[in-house]
């Protein structure tokens, strides 16, 4: 990701000579944090006018997703009008198909991962242990925590749980 800040931290540190700028437009979805595809535009256009050398090289190898994964966020993406053009190619093989629910609410959500973890448990007979949920961030301004459903149902189920870099809602209580 990137922000207009660090833009003009740069215009301010680099006066002449080379810039080399590494970055992912594909992570300009925190544009809370101040990120934006535009920003390489503009650091092209500003610093090309200073005559300091700009070149862009576009890394398509994906080595983080499975070939599944990287043609779900793909279609995902399409639509986006401020996205650069590019076709990731994934390095990793094919990998488990990709599930997407669409969930009316948190609670709805929460049942759903729930009850998948609970069918993987049984018939998968795959243990709790090797089964994880992964958010970015525990909080969402005002709705509150993205976890709290889902430490419920977990609870509600008796599927045993640990929640890592923070507290769960019953430690907080």
């Amino acid at each position: 990701d990137n922000s207009q800040m660090q833009a003009l931290m740069l215009k301010r540190i680099v006066k002449r000579g080379c810039l080399t700028v590494v970055g992912d437009d594909d992570q300009c979805i925190y544009e809370f944090r101040g990120a934006s595809p535009g920003n390489f535009d503009r650091l092209k256009e500003e610093f090309a006018e200073k005559n300091i050398a700009v070149q862009e090289e576009v890394l398509i190898d994906n080595h983080r997703s499975s070939k599944n994964v990287l043609t779900v966020a793909s279609a995902f993406l399409e639509g986006d009008k401020w996205r650069h053009p590019k076709t990731l190619r994934p390095t990793k093989p094919e990998g488990h198909p990709v599930e997407v629910w669409e969930c009316s609410s948190q609670t709805q959500q929460a049942k759903q991962i729930v009850a998948g973890m609970i069918k993987r448990h049984e018939d998968d007979r795959i243990r709790w242990k090797e089964m994880a949920a992964l958010f970015r961030c525990l909080k969402m301004g005002g709705i509150g925590s993205l976890t709290t459903h889902l430490q419920k149902e977990l609870a509600e189920k008796k599927v045993p749980f640990v929640v890592v870099g923070g507290k769960s809602i019953f430690e907080r209580a």
